[in-house]
């Protein structure tokens, strides 16, 4: 019977996460460059971005 090895990873601060994301995209610039690259679109006006902003955003589990 062969040997079984476990890897535990450490657990990720989600605040940290979070607010570094948030800080980051705040800037509309970024935000629509973020948009652009994850939909494949070319939008260029970031004035027409309306960013919100969850405080307490739910994770359900399952």
């Amino acid at each position: 019977m062969g040997n079984t090895y476990t890897t535990e990873l450490p657990s990720a601060n989600r605040i940290f996460k979070s607010s570094v994301f948030t800080m980051l995209y705040s800037d509309p610039k970024e935000a629509l460059q973020l948009y652009n690259a994850v939909n494949g679109t070319e939008y260029k006006d970031p004035e027409l971005l309306e960013i919100n902003t969850l405080e307490y955003p739910i994770c359900i589990r399952s």
